[in-house]
C-alpha cells in the first residue's frame, strides 16, 4: 500500500513539473512560448496598408516619398467614408448578439474570396480562420525586389481590386477575375495583407501553403499542380496599443488566417478530394457565409453544402448560401435578423418562401449595416443556425 502511495505521489509531481507548477530554480512557472516576428512580412503588410512603417524599414524610402503619401491619403479617405462606419455597426451587433461561450474557435468561410475582414468583424474571438474560393491564392508581394515605379503601379492596382469591397461590401466574382492576379500586390495575398492591417492587426508571419493528397498542409506551392491544393497563410495578433520592439511574441496571443484556391462543386472534389480530407479533420467550426451566389442552392454543390451542414456547430449566412428547407428540422435551431422579401434581380429564381415566412415572424430587427449582396442599409438578411446538442 504505501509502495502504491509513494508511486502515485511521484507521478503527479512529475506531472506539476511538466506542466509548469512545480518549482525549477525558485521559479513558480515556465516561460510561456514565443514566435518569432517576421519584419519584412510585417513590414510589407504595413505598406500595402498604408500604416505607419518604423524608419528603419526596408521601405522607409517609399512610405517618405510624395507619391505614397498621396496614395495613403486618398486611400484612407475611401476607407473612414465607405467601410470603417459599417464595420464599427458589424461590430456593434456582433458583440450583442454574436458571442456564445461554446462557439468553435475555428471560423469556415466559403466563397469568401479574400474577405478576412468582415470575419475578423463578426468574430474577433475566433483564432483560426479558413477561408477560400476560385481566386489564384498567388504568391505572397515581394515589394522589396521592386523599384519604386513598380511599388506604386502595383499598389494603384490593389486599390482598383479593392473598389468593390470597400464600397458594396462584397466582391464581385467576375470583377476579381480581372483585377487579382497570381504575382501582383493585388493578388488574394496582398489584399489579405492589406485587410489585416486595416483591421488593426499586425501580421507577424506568411508563407504559401497548399493541401497535399492526404489532406495535410505542406509548403510545396505550385499552382499549376492539380494534385495540389494552392494557398496562403498568415499569422497575426491584435496590433498592441503602444509600439513593441520586440522580435518574438507570444504564441498564445496569435491567431490565423488561410486560404485556399479550389473549385468545390461536386465534380471539382471529386476530381481532388485533398480539401474534404483537410476539411473533414478539422474540429468543429463556426461557418459564414455571405455573397455565395446562391450555390449551395444547386444540386451540384452538394458535396460543400453537406460538408458545412456536418461540420459546424453555428451557421451564420445569408439568403445566397445554404438554403432555408435545410434548417427546417430538430438538428438546428434558427435566429433570425434583418429583412427579407426576395433576391435581387440577378438571383431572382432563388425566392424563398419558408425564409420569407419565418423573417416577417421572427426577425429581430432590420440591420443597421451592409451584409450580402442586398448591400442598401435596412435590406439585409441573416440567420444565425445553432446546432442542437445530442
Amino acid at each position: 500500500m504505501h509502495r502504491i502511495l509513494a508511486l502515485i505521489f511521484c507521478l503527479t509531481l512529475l506531472a506539476m513539473t511538466a506542466c509548469g507548477t512545480g518549482s525549477t530554480g525558485g521559479q513558480g512557472t515556465q516561460t510561456a512560448p514565443s514566435v518569432s516576428v517576421d519584419p519584412l512580412i510585417r513590414d510589407t503588410a504595413n505598406l500595402l496598408g498604408g500604416i505607419q512603417l518604423p524608419t528603419n524599414s526596408v521601405f522607409a524610402q517609399t512610405a517618405a516619398s510624395p507619391q505614397y503619401i498621396a496614395w495613403t491619403n486618398a486611400f484612407n479617405q475611401v476607407w473612414k467614408r465607405t467601410q470603417q462606419p459599417n464595420l464599427d455597426l458589424i461590430k456593434g451587433w456582433a458583440a450583442t448578439n454574436l458571442v456564445r461561450p461554446d462557439m468553435p474557435r475555428t471560423l469556415f468561410y466559403p466563397f469568401s474570396g479574400p474577405d478576412v475582414l468582415n470575419a475578423l468583424a463578426f468574430f474577433p474571438q475566433a483564432e483560426d480562420y479558413i477561408l477560400f474560393g476560385m481566386e489564384p491564392a498567388g504568391r505572397i508581394p515581394r515589394p522589396e525586389r521592386d523599384q519604386f515605379a513598380r511599388q506604386m503601379q502595383e499598389l494603384g492596382r490593389l486599390q482598383n481590386a479593392l473598389s468593390d469591397i470597400l464600397v458594396l461590401n462584397f466582391f464581385q466574382t467576375l470583377h476579381m477575375e480581372v483585377q487579382v492576379t497570381e504575382t501582383s500586390y493585388s493578388s488574394v495575398s496582398g489584399i489579405l495583407m492589406y485587410f489585416l492591417t486595416r483591421a488593426g492587426m499586425e501580421v507577424v508571419g506568411g508563407r504559401n501553403i497548399s493541401i497535399d493528397t492526404n489532406g495535410s498542409i505542406v509548403t510545396n506551392y505550385d499552382p499549376k499542380n492539380r494534385r495540389l491544393v494552392p494557398g496562403v497563410e498568415y499569422t497575426f495578433r491584435v496590433k498592441p496599443a503602444t509600439a513593441e520592439s520586440g522580435t518574438t511574441v507570444q504564441a498564445s496571443a496569435l491567431k490565423r488566417v488561410r486560404y485556399f484556391s479550389l473549385d468545390i462543386s461536386d465534380s471539382g472534389l471529386k476530381n481532388n478530394d485533398n480539401f474534404e480530407k483537410f476539411t473533414r479533420a478539422l474540429p468543429a467550426t463556426t461557418t459564414m457565409a455571405k455573397s455565395a451566389s446562391f450555390l449551395m442552392h444547386k444540386d451540384f454543390f452538394s458535396r460543400i453544402r453537406s460538408l458545412i451542414l456536418d461540420k459546424s456547430d453555428y451557421i451564420f449566412q445569408d439568403d445566397s448560401a445554404v438554403p432555408q428547407r435545410f434548417f427546417l428540422n430538430d438538428t438546428w435551431k434558427v435566429e433570425y435578423y434583418g429583412f427579407y422579401d426576395k433576391p435581387i434581380a440577378l438571383f431572382s429564381n432563388y425566392f424563398q418562401r419558408e425564409l420569407l415566412t419565418n423573417m416577417q415572424a421572427k426577425s429581430k430587427g432590420k440591420l443597421a449595416f451592409s451584409y450580402g449582396y442586398d448591400h442598401i442599409k435596412g435590406s439585409s438578411n441573416l440567420i444565425l443556425a445553432i446546432k442542437r446538442k445530442k
